[in-house]
């Protein structure tokens, strides 16, 4: 009897669970769905009823917002997609790399301070960013950084990040067994850095890889205070919203978000599991 209490119990959980989650998801995929058929709408299918299918499948209204209809400070859709996705690369290689150089170098090599420059690193996640804004923003302009792709992407390379303490507990699990083979062989440092340490990583970075693309994509702040004369997607998208100038073709406004949205569900969508599986194997080791 009282296993099948407790099954009973459980599935109650589950049920009580699975309803939960369900009304989140709905929460979720509805209003992706409403905005996608309203920007397949005339203006004034959209005015008549905003929750009807369209009278008329309008797909033409995303060719327009890219090339024509959407325009900000002289860059169309097409040209605010370019900005984004050069600005994203070059912020997603930098911290990616300036942390997994420092956290091989702070887990791989017992040196002094070694524990303190990890304590450090744990210390900079809980400072609020915002504290150094003022002096950061000074600093951009002062040395010409701003609206400049070739130099701005040095803001993200700090190195001691949420990337560096995933990596930092990934690089401390690996047998040092590996790099005494490789040296006994003649290996130099760099040479096991390259060839022996870094590919045990690789599903790893893949996976870190990924999550710092998205959140570049998603980078609000940095194109709005440095980059305006470059807007990217959030930037242009948000600037043409409040300038009220698609007021009156609220479907072309539509059209850019879900394109703005795209290539992130895209690459979500596609590696998915490997972020889940992959981050959770780093762990953190002090």
């Amino acid at each position: 009897m009282a296993k099948i209490r407790r099954d009973r119990q459980a599935k109650i959980i589950l049920t009580f669970a699975f309803l939960i989650f369900s009304v989140y998801a709905v929460s979720l995929i509805y209003p992706f769905k409403w905005t996608f058929i309203n920007s397949l709408k005339t203006n004034n299918d959209f005015f008549d009823n905003k929750l009807s299918l369209p009278k008329k499948w309008m797909f033409v209204n995303y060719k327009d917002t890219l090339l024509t209809k959407m325009v900000y400070n002289g860059t169309n859709l097409l040209g605010v997609f370019g900005n984004s996705f050069v600005l994203t690369v070059l912020c997603t290689i930098a911290p990616v790399a300036s942390s997994t150089l420092a956290a091989y170098a702070t887990a791989r090599f017992k040196f002094r301070f070694c524990k303190v420059i990890f304590n450090i690193a744990l210390l900079v996640q809980v400072i609020p960013t915002i504290g150094s804004l003022p002096a950061t923003y000074k600093l951009v302009y002062d040395l010409n950084m701003a609206n400049n792709f070739s130099l701005i992407w040095l803001l993200s390379a700090g190195g001691f990040s949420f990337t560096y303490l995933i990596l930092y507990g990934c690089f401390s699990g690996i047998s040092y067994t590996y790099s005494e083979a490789a040296k006994i062989d003649g290996a130099g440092n760099f040479r096991v850095f390259l060839q022996i340490i870094l590919p045990q990583t690789k599903p790893v970075l893949i996976s870190l890889t990924i999550l710092a693309f998205i959140g570049s994509w998603n980078d609000y702040m940095t194109p709005f205070l440095y980059m305006d004369r470059y807007p990217t997607v959030s930037l242009g998208l948000y600037e043409i919203q409040q300038q009220q100038l698609y007021a009156s073709d609220m479907p072309i406004l539509f059209a850019g978000i879900i394109m703005s949205m795209l290539p992130i569900l895209i690459i979500f969508s596609v590696f998915q599991k490997s972020i889940m599986e992959n981050t959770s194997a780093g762990g953190i080791k002090g």
